[in-house]
């Protein structure tokens, strides 16, 4: 499989190809050979035009490779607008390119990080997103725990989409822009009236797409309270989905009240 991978970059680099999309996994099984990081430099156009990037699994025995191969991306591949990474506390050398991958872009719109086996800890790759706050437009956070460098989000000055998937729910206390998409995914609640109601009144008439998967599924009248702040503030919102949440008559009444076209539960 090794010898099949360094072939067929071989042969795409040297005919002129360029890479729209690349999703990378460093098992022990890939292991670039030197030529081709030779044949990247004297050809950058096959990783210049890269827009979208997905980065995982780092193996102890493949750093060395691994390592040659993010630098490269830092240096050529400054054009991302989608970057997604699989975390699981990455080796020193690794982490230390990855960081420079998110500096170096130029028109970076939407980071994803999934987090494996819920890391605490990011060591800068979080602050990384420092240089982009001009440019970043969404956010996903899937399986992490709360960290202070989460807080470098409050300078993103244009994020308006904010995903965040089995996280620690103080991730949302760190907003303080206006979001036009909002989804909140959890397997627990944890997170109090008062901070989602903060949120939808900061939103206001920007708000159009909600989900709030098994966040309202505690009694009736919390959720009612924040269904009231929904109507209250966000009476521009087309989108809502409530996960597991059981009808009651004021649930109905609420949802007649707003001009929604779509609606799940």
């Amino acid at each position: 499989m090794n010898f099949v991978i360094n072939l067929l970059f071989k042969l795409f680099i040297e005919n002129g190809a360029t890479l729209d999309k690349l999703v990378v996994y460093f098992s022990d099984s890939l292991k670039l050979k030197p030529e081709i990081f030779y044949l990247l430099e004297q050809n950058m156009q096959f990783i210049s035009h890269l827009q979208y990037l997905s980065l995982s699994n780092v193996a102890f025995s493949n750093i060395g490779s691994t390592t040659t191969f993010l630098r490269t991306l830092a240096k050529y591949a400054t054009k991302i607008k989608d970057l997604k990474l699989a975390y699981n506390s990455y080796k020193a050398s690794p982490l230390y390119y990855i960081i420079q991958i998110i500096k170096s872009q130029e028109q970076l719109r939407l980071i994803n990080l999934n987090g494996i086996g819920y890391p605490s800890e990011f060591y800068c790759i979080i602050s990384a997103l420092e240089s982009q706050k001009n440019l970043l437009q969404e956010a996903i956070i899937e399986d992490c725990i709360w960290s202070s460098e989460f807080a470098i989000l409050k300078n993103c000055k244009n994020l308006d989409t904010f995903r965040i998937r089995n996280c620690d729910m103080k991730l949302l206390k760190i907003l303080n822009c206006k979001i036009s998409i909002l989804e909140m995914d959890d397997n627990y609640r944890n997170v109090d009236v008062s901070t989602i109601t903060q949120i939808l009144e900061m939103s206001g008439l920007i708000l159009k797409q909600l989900k709030l998967s098994s966040m309202l599924k505690v009694d009736e009248e919390t959720s009612i309270l924040e269904l009231e702040a929904l109507k209250s503030f966000c009476p521009n919102i087309t989108y809502l989905n409530l996960g597991h949440i059981k009808f009651f008559t004021q649930l109905i009444e609420i949802i007649s009240n707003l001009q929604i076209y779509n609606f799940s539960h």
